[in-house]
């Protein structure tokens, strides 16, 4: 979860979510991280949100409409 504090992690949060193997639990902490970086960012990226895994998606998703639900439109 502190990888979310550094905008450069946001391509090794989302290889992570992609792993083989990769506990469910890890996923979604992954999409979640990769939200905040979004939200601070003030923009999502789309090729990784619609390649994330469908945990790591809904976690990513929940936090966006919590803090900025208008980056998900469109």
């Amino acid at each position: 979860m502190d990888l979310s504090e550094f905008d450069q992690a946001e391509e090794a949060l989302f290889k992570a979510a992609l792993l083989p193997g990769m506990p469910d639990i890890v996923r979604a902490s992954c999409g979640e991280s990769l939200a905040e970086i979004w939200v601070r960012a003030g923009a999502v990226n789309r090729k990784y949100y619609g390649a994330l895994p469908p945990i790591a998606q809904t976690e990513a998703r929940n936090y966006i409409y919590a803090k900025n639900p208008d980056l998900l439109k469109s």
